[in-house]
Parts: C-alpha cells; sequence; structure tokens
C-alpha cells in the first residue's frame, strides 16, 4: 500500500521514504531514469556547494554527495523526524532544519541549489522559488511531477481514484508551459528538461539577458 504523502510545519513532503526505498519494477526504472536525468543536469555544472533544499530523509542528497566529486553537500529540511533518518543515511553529509521561505544561510551561499519533489506540496511556491534565488549564487535545478502524466500514471497503478489521480498532499500540478511560468515569475529558466514522469528546469537567480531551451 503505497505511503500517503502530507505535509510538515514548513509545507514540505512527509512520509516520502517509501517512494525511494520500495519501489519496485516500473517505478523503481522510473525512478532510476529520474536520477540519471538529474545527475546528468547537476554534474557540467561543476558545484562546489550544493544545497539539496526540502531533503527529506536525504535520498537525493545522497545521489548528489556520491556523483558531484569535489562538492560540498548540504540538506535543509523543516522535519526533525526527517533529518534523523537524513543522519543515519548521510553520515558525512550536513543538514540543518530550516523554513524554505527563511533558510538559514546567507545570499549566494551556495554554486548550485537542488529541489527535487517539493514545490507541489508548498502553498506558496513563489516565495519558495525567490528564497531559492537568494542562496544561489550560479544555478537552482528544480523538479516537480509532469502532468497530466504523472496523475494519469497513478491511475493505471489504481491508486488515489477518488482524486483523479492526484497525489494527496499536492497543492499545484504543472505542465511544461505552467511549471515554466511559475519559475520565471522568480527565476531566470535556462532549460527545461523531461524525466518522464517529471519535469525539471534548470534557472538562474533572475538577472538580464538569458535565454530558455529544452533538453
Amino acid at each position: 500500500m503505497p505511503v500517503q504523502p502530507s505535509t510538515g510545519r514548513f509545507g514540505q513532503v512527509t512520509d516520502n521514504e517509501a517512494k525511494y526505498s520500495e519501489a519496485a519494477g516500473v517505478e523503481r526504472r522510473l525512478l532510476a531514469r529520474f536520477r540519471a536525468r538529474v545527475l546528468a543536469q547537476a554534474r557540467p555544472l561543476a558545484p562546489r556547494r550544493v544545497l539539496d533544499a526540502g531533503c527529506g530523509e536525504g535520498h537525493v542528497t545522497a545521489w548528489l554527495g556520491s556523483a558531484l566529486d569535489h562538492s560540498e553537500v548540504t540538506g535543509v529540511d523543516g522535519r526533525a523526524e526527517a533529518l534523523v533518518a537524513f543522519r543515519a543515511r548521510n553520515p558525512n553529509l550536513r543538514a540543518e532544519e530550516g523554513d524554505l521561505a527563511a533558510l538559514p544561510f546567507d545570499d549566494d551561499a551556495f554554486d548550485l541549489v537542488v529541489c527535487t519533489e517539493v514545490l507541489e506540496h508548498l502553498p506558496d511556491p513563489a516565495a519558495v522559488l525567490r528564497e531559492l534565488g537568494r542562496v544561489s549564487a550560479g544555478h537552482l535545478l528544480l523538479t516537480v511531477p509532469h502532468e497530466p502524466f504523472f496523475r494519469t500514471g497513478n491511475l493505471l497503478a489504481g491508486r488515489y481514484a477518488s482524486r483523479l489521480g492526484s497525489t494527496p498532499g499536492h497543492l499545484s500540478t504543472w505542465g511544461r508551459r505552467g511549471f515554466l511560468r511559475v519559475v520565471a515569475s522568480e527565476l531566470e529558466p535556462v532549460r527545461w528538461f523531461s524525466a518522464f514522469p517529471w519535469q525539471g528546469v534548470v534557472a538562474r537567480p533572475r538577472m538580464d539577458g538569458g535565454g530558455l531551451g529544452a533538453a
């Protein structure tokens, strides 16, 4: 039985452990593809300081720590219980408790800010994007479910039929154009990429110029 996500004190995902630890079959293959696509976007940026915003129990943080050579990777999450699991899984990585809309870090503290599968759970994603941009001196890597494909996958798997496939805890749903629009409201999108049934955008803190592509 899939664990139904909910949200914690800062609106971040809770009960998300099963998504990574219990995936099997097609779901496991999709998660492996998602990991590969995220890391393919992150590696060329060669960041020295990386923040995993909304890190939860530290699965994605562990991917980043193992794949990004010579990078210092830090996690931040609003749930103390998730950080206990994070530190058990990643004893060599730093994690702090904090509100994504008021991060406990200086301006330009990180070369790369990663935020995966978090924004759709937040009541005010634009405010969080603004704060993530504040602490980024380089790039941001953001992912969310790609709708309507994610919901269709839930329905095909027999999940959340009464919600038309919408995962409990998801407060926003975005297709490609909608996600690019919300990112562009606070940041400068650089490129969109697919990690079906998820999608991602690499962005920069707001500045003049720049462009938008697809990968």
